[in-house]
């Protein structure tokens, strides 16, 4: 059998249609088949430049990806037929397809923009690395801008999850607003407001 894919076969090259074997589970491995694949900034730079795929071209994009168990390998227990997953993680009930593909990068990327020495450098909470001795993250405030995506609503979870005092974050009042101080923002700002609406 083989499938559709889209190709990074040379960098800096637009991306190829080409079908492909549907590789068939080895022991301790599950085939899965995908229902959501979303594309990051890391993505193109793979396209452009190479990033994570240099060394073995022809290769395909996407990590934050979605789908359910079609095949299963030899010597494996935790996983059956139709299972959705993501990373080989089980998706657990009530998130849909969409929002499970988001659970890989995103957290991530905001956990390493905060929590480390190349980000904003601040102590990762416990259990993250062990807590420093003393550090307190209620006297620390927080902007995050662009509340309303993925990243930014993982920002502001993880801003919580650490116990920081204030919390701001800019989105579409109207829309989001509600859900963003659900997510742990303590003031939201309307991203169309004027500089005199701020004051």
């Amino acid at each position: 059998m083989t499938q559709k894919a889209l190709l990074v076969t040379e960098t800096g090259s637009p991306l190829i249609e080409s079908s492909r074997p549907i590789p068939e589970p080895k022991e301790g491995q599950i085939q899965v088949k995908l229902t959501v694949a979303g594309l990051n900034p890391h993505d193109a730079k793979a396209q452009y430049y190479g990033l994570f795929v240099q060394n073995r071209l022809p290769s395909t994009l996407a990590v934050d990806v979605v789908g359910a168990v079609s095949a299963i390998g030899p010597n494996v227990s935790k996983f059956g037929i139709g299972d959705k997953t993501d990373y080989a993680a089980k998706v657990p009930e009530g998130i849909n397809d969409n929002e499970a593909a988001t659970l890989a990068l995103n957290p991530l990327t905001a956990f390493w923009a905060l929590f480390r020495e190349d980000g904003a450098g601040i102590p990762p909470p416990a259990p993250f690395y062990g807590r420093k001795s003393g550090y307190d993250y209620s006297r620390l405030s927080l902007v995050v801008i662009g509340g309303g995506s993925a990243i930014g609503k993982y920002a502001i979870e993880w801003a919580k999850y650490a116990g920081f005092g204030t919390i701001i974050t800019t989105a579409s009042k109207s829309k989001r607003e509600k859900e963003l101080l659900e997510h742990g923002a303590t003031h939201v700002l309307d991203r169309h407001a004027q500089d005199e609406e701020l004051d």
